[in-house]
């Protein structure tokens, strides 16, 4: 039952998460505002509704639910804020594939990222281009997942409410490995990994009332789809993971659509174009993610245009904006 503190590039990371009800209460402090030692962390406590009992922060109460609040969502998700942790002054290197990878890949109850939920998430991490280790699991949506779905990632009903674990925590967990990431640095790696992020982004204001920018989170994202349409805008044929798997080289498409694999062969297809596009490595991770902006606003502008030309509806402004 303690606030806990957390060492990152630009500051000390404090959180604490209802164990009752998974209310988060989260402050990033990375600016010179009063003290910024555990007194610190318990006045922004405090100032959020939490309770503090022992007088040094050791001990609150969830405003949400009166209960005890703790930090612990689950033995294997503290152990990757730990990981990502690790490598926070190990990320400075010349060429960012030679430094620390965080992918990210969710299955989920189908496509829209404002209704639908996810049923399993996988994060696998990557030193100088080689994965070290990965972290995921099946998560209890609390809905039904339709029969469709189940047959493209193949997680049914009846395994999702014996073996998932809960959405609620489970999306507190997941929300925080993303922005300690982000704290340090460390690139997200996805493939349609806005879809992925929107979600999250969506489920963390639902459930705790704030997003993952309000968090902290600030990218950088790296996203195989927005990359390919940049470079090869004029290839025909499709841009699915497995389409980019073949064009690319990379031999696991035929384990697609469990999120451990996805995660593993969009890493993959993500180094083959950089040694296919060097000038991505010469532009180091903030103006690459910077250009990725540029490059998906570009090709959804264009998109919107040939929808209209088929009279049907254009994009909207927030498909327009990524990665969310």
């Amino acid at each position: 039952m303690r606030v806990e503190e957390r060492y990152l590039i630009t500051g000390k990371w404090f959180m604490i998460c209802c164990d009752v009800c998974g209310t988060v209460f989260s402050q990033h402090m990375n600016i010179p505002w009063g003290s910024r030692d555990r007194a610190g962390a318990v006045r922004q406590i405090k100032a959020a509704g939490w309770t503090d009992h022992s007088g040094d922060g050791g001990k609150v109460t969830c405003p949400s639910c009166d209960k005890p609040a703790v930090q612990e969502h689950t033995e294997d998700l503290n152990a990757m804020h730990t990981y990502i942790e690790s490598k926070t002054k190990e990320n400075d290197v010349s060429e960012w594939t030679q430094g620390p990878l965080l992918g990210f890949d969710l299955e989920t109850t189908g496509t829209d990222p404002r209704r639908d939920v996810p049923v399993s998430f996988s994060f696998v991490f990557y030193d100088s281009g080689v994965e070290t280790h990965a972290i995921d699991g099946i998560i209890n949506p609390e809905v039904e997942i339709p029969d469709a779905v189940i047959a493209v990632h193949g997680i049914t009903n009846e395994r999702a409410k014996q073996d998932g674990r809960e959405l609620k925590k489970t999306i507190a967990g997941i929300a925080y490995a993303l922005v300690a990431s982000s704290m340090a640095n460390i690139p997200v790696v996805g493939m349609n990994v806005s879809f992925d992020l929107k979600m999250i982004d969506y489920l963390s204001q639902k459930f705790f009332g704030d997003s993952l920018s309000d968090r902290g989170f600030k990218g950088p994202v790296l996203d195989v789809l927005v990359i390919d349409r940049f470079y090869d805008k004029y290839r025909k044929g499709g841009r699915k993971l497995i389409d980019l798997c073949a064009f690319y080289g990379v031999d696991e498409a035929e384990m697609l659509h469990n999120a451990q694999n996805d995660v593993e062969a969009c890493v993959a297809v993500l180094l083959k174009q950089c040694f296919k596009y060097p000038e991505m490595l010469s532009m180091g991770l903030d103006a690459l993610y910077l250009s990725e902006q540029a490059w998906h606003r570009d090709w959804a502008e264009n998109f919107s245009k040939y929808l209209i030309s088929k009279g049907r509806d254009p994009l909207s402004e927030s498909d327009l904006v990524w990665p969310f």
